[in-house]
């Protein structure tokens, strides 16, 4: 349908901090989530 998007599953604000240290609030919450997902397969 035009005009229609998907929704986020995650929403994340970055921070001030997290840009005056030059780091992406996005990406660094992605990699966590990759993350856990692999310790998770390494359980089973």
């Amino acid at each position: 349908m035009e005009g229609k998007s998907i929704p986020p599953a995650y929403v994340l604000e970055s921070t001030v901090e997290d840009f005056l240290k030059g780091e992406d609030t996005v990406l660094n919450y992605t990699l966590h989530l990759i993350k856990q997902g692999i310790e998770l397969k390494a359980e089973k």
